[in-house]
């Protein structure tokens, strides 16, 4: 088992049981000192920035379940690659989290309030990530 964290389309609990039917989800968490972006493709990523905070649930990950997630998030084309990084649960531990990041790191604010970002939005606001972000994440979109 692995710890995961998810603060894109995988906070969705429905879209995680249908790709991952072993996780166990376990709560929310935070990574520091990263920032959540749409790249030019206007898929959700997180970039180095300093201050910056992301939000995003942790998943418990069978080895399945990983792999699943590998091709989901389009690994072996090299769309996604897997990082460790440390995470903040319930604010006083802290745990070194598999994240998937994106390998275009081209910020873009013009994305369209497409499907893929509402169920970010709405998915953020049923795990009661702090109004501020939420706020930030509707940035991204032009309308």
């Amino acid at each position: 088992m692995r710890l995961y964290f998810a603060y894109g389309a995988n906070i969705n609990k429905n879209n995680m049981k249908t790709r991952c039917p072993n996780a166990v989800f376990i709560g929310k968490a935070v990574i520091k000192d990263k920032r959540f972006i749409l790249n030019q493709f206007g898929v959700a990523t997180v970039i180095d920035a300093p201050g910056s905070t992301v939000y995003g649930v942790l998943w418990n990950l069978s080895v399945k379940d990983e792999e699943n997630l590998d091709i989901f998030e389009g690994v072996d084309y090299g769309l996604y690659y897997k990082d460790l990084i440390s995470a903040e649960i319930e604010s006083d531990r802290k745990e070194n989290v598999l994240i998937y990041r994106a390998t275009n790191e081209v910020e873009s604010k013009k994305a369209k309030l497409s499907n893929y970002l509402n169920q970010i939005l709405l998915w953020g606001k049923f795990h009661l990530f702090p109004k501020a972000y939420i706020d930030e994440i509707k940035g991204f979109s032009e309308s």
